[in-house]
């Protein structure tokens, strides 16, 4: 089998990871490329079609970055980092996410990242 690295990120996605790690308080871990399906369980009983119908369609999603909590032990919450209105997430993440409690934003550009007062809110709990 041939092989060959490929970029995890792009460099403007590396910047915006640099920025998101520093601002990340000890007990926080900034995570890239995430399956969803590591975080996210469906509830349908195991083994049933409807349990590998939900899987599949949640395993179809990666994340581009996710906010790990030590002191919680689960994901506090989603970011997308959103470039020329290029949407790039499913409708249906939003209501997947707020079932399990975890926060979905949309950033903009790193300016936005450091000035969203709800990101801020929640780095510091």
């Amino acid at each position: 089998m041939d092989t060959k690295l490929r970029q995890l990120m792009s460099d403007e996605d590396l910047e915006f990871f640099s920025h998101l790690t520093r601002l990340c308080p000890e007990g926080m871990l900034p995570l890239a490329r995430v399956k969803l399906t590591e975080f996210v369980f469906p509830l349908a009983e195991y083994g049933t079609d409807l349990f590998y119908h939900d899987f599949k369609e949640l395993n179809k999603i990666t994340v581009p970055f996710l906010i790990y909590s030590f002191k919680n032990k689960k994901p506090v919450c989603v970011i997308y980092y959103v470039k020329n209105d290029e949407a790039g997430f499913n409708d249906a993440l939003g209501n997947w996410l707020e079932n399990c409690q975890i926060s979905l934003f949309k950033i903009h550009s790193v300016k936005n990242l450091y000035l969203n007062d709800d990101l801020m809110e929640l780095l510091e709990e």
